[in-house]
């Protein structure tokens, strides 16, 4: 029983391409989470300044109008396009403020790293400046985040709805100190 050199390197040469493959995969999606995570911190940092208006329709009944809403509040010097600065303060909530190579957006640190990845996503044609047409794209691309968000949002709204409802019904069995 001995393995020829030739089998032997064969199972070699095959092992390898399964490891190769199994890397290249595991990049792969590595990469889908990164853009599933950089699509959803902008689809919330959007949801926090356009509230229920933004989050109150699903992303394909979302108007161009509402969509030039959202674009010139990132675009805060009406030029007609979008810088990287721009998109950088947006995402902080007008401020820039880096440390150790992180972005605070509310209480979360967004890596320099997951800013630049979306820029690259926005900017489509990567002139340097993201147009009405590439932000109306990211949007179109972005109906995941945006469905996920809304449900969480909808829900917590429902749930302290029915808290709410559930203390006015508490308080109306109280006897009033009328009845007492």
């Amino acid at each position: 029983g001995q393995l020829s050199e030739g089998v032997l390197a064969c199972i070699i040469v095959v092992s390898f391409c399964i490891v190769l493959a199994l890397m290249v995969a595991a990049y792969v999606a590595y990469r889908k989470w990164l853009e599933h995570r950089y699509r959803t911190l902008f689809v919330q940092r959007l949801a926090r300044e356009r509230g229920g208006h933004f989050l109150g329709q699903a992303m394909k009944e979302i108007s161009a109008q509402d969509m030039a809403v959202a674009f010139n509040a990132v675009d805060r010097l009406q030029k007609g396009y979008i810088t990287q600065g721009e998109l950088t303060d947006y995402m902080n909530g007008g401020e820039t403020l880096t440390l150790n190579h992180n972005t605070t957006i509310g209480e979360e640190a967004i890596p320099t790293a997951d800013l630049a990845r979306l820029w690259d996503a926005m900017d489509v044609n990567g002139t340097g400046d993201v147009s009405f047409l590439e932000f109306c794209m990211f949007l179109a691309d972005s109906h995941r985040e945006h469905a996920e968000i809304r449900h969480d949002t909808l829900a917590i709204m429902e749930k302290h709805h029915l808290e709410e409802e559930k203390k006015r019904l508490l308080m109306e069995q109280r006897p009033t100190e009328h009845e007492q």
